[in-house]
């Protein structure tokens, strides 16, 4: 029996393989807190592996590497912890991998995930370790401090698919650039924007493969999540993640509430408004962003907008309301 710890939409990748290998499968509800889950869990008397979505709780690192160790001794079952879109260095994971936890989910796509999952199952990181953990233990944590010092990250979510979110992203960063700054676009989405910069559909101005980043435009877009270690040390001012639609069975709230400034786009035009509306019931999202009020939803505009106006009411509202930024 393979249990997935958080909601379907979130494990239906776990599913998909467990289904074609002919594995029992089962959901346990998910909850801010891992101990209400843990009588539950526990009721599953052949629980061979336990997936945990880390992003559905809000309990200490070490609570719920206390929890998840105790469970996996009561039922000797394989413990990974979902944690798509983290930086492997953050806080939470290096608090769970210090207490002996080794399997981890980083991807973000859903190829990557499968990969990492059956890698999981495997043995192969209890065998081997993950190598930028490994390597962070042996690193002077004042030098790490030092490198990484004196970038902002970004954070930018639509309430809806093709509502201009990456639009968005590359605008701010031209004009960071304009404004003298070193900024960059991270992809933390599934829309596969820059496989047609890869596949040579469209012409970029440079490819490190390696790497994983695409220069385009002058603006350095980068796609390889599991390379963000590396990234982060390159000198940029200003990192702009794109995280795609927060509907989106890839959105990885809490990674995008970590950032130093989060934006939503949204659009008050025909058809488009329910996303937005609906955001606003988001409380942990809404209440958290930067600038904007719960009763400031028609803080965009008095009247629905064409899309060039919106474009540039959407400029003008990061402008106003992330002063820190734009300045």
């Amino acid at each position: 029996m393979i249990l997935f710890i958080g909601s379907s939409d979130r494990g239906f990748f776990a599913e998909e393989i467990a289904v074609k290998k002919g594995e029992k499968f089962a959901y346990v509800d998910p909850n801010i807190h891992i101990r209400p889950q843990m009588p539950v869990i526990l009721q599953y008397s052949d629980t061979t592996c336990m997936i945990f979505d880390l992003e559905q709780y809000e309990d200490k690192a070490a609570e719920i590497a206390d929890a998840v160790i105790k469970l996996s001794r009561s039922n000797n079952a394989k413990v990974i912890i979902y944690a798509s879109g983290y930086i492997p260095q953050s806080q939470g994971v290096t608090a769970l991998y210090e207490k002996g936890i080794r399997n981890f989910i980083f991807s973000t796509s859903l190829s990557g995930i499968k990969e990492e999952y059956e890698l999981c199952i495997a043995g192969f990181y209890e065998a081997n370790g993950i190598d930028v953990l490994e390597n962070l233990k042996e690193e002077n944590p004042e030098e790490e401090e030092s490198q990484t010092a004196g970038y902002t990250k970004i954070g930018i979510a639509g309430a809806c698919p093709r509502i201009g979110t990456t639009t968005q992203c590359i605008q701010l960063i031209k004009d960071l650039i304009f404004r003298g700054y070193k900024a960059c676009y991270i992809q933390m989405n599934n829309t596969n924007y820059l496989n047609e910069y890869l596949s040579g559909w469209f012409v970029s101005e440079e490819i490190d493969e390696e790497l994983g980043r695409i220069k385009i435009e002058g603006i350095d877009h980068f796609y390889k999540l599991e390379k963000l270690p590396k990234i982060l040390t390159l000198g940029y001012d200003f990192y702009v993640y794109d995280y795609g639609t927060y509907k989106d069975n890839y959105f990885n709230k809490t990674s995008f509430l970590e950032k130093d400034a989060r934006v939503f786009i949204g659009q008050l035009i025909s058809g488009e408004t329910d996303g937005l509306i609906s955001f606003e019931k988001e409380e942990s999202l809404y209440s958290l962003l930067v600038g904007i009020k719960p009763a400031n939803l028609n803080l965009w505009a008095s009247r629905p907008l064409d899309k060039e106006e919106t474009d540039c009411v959407r400029a003008a509202y990061i402008r106003e309301h992330l002063p820190q930024i734009c300045s």
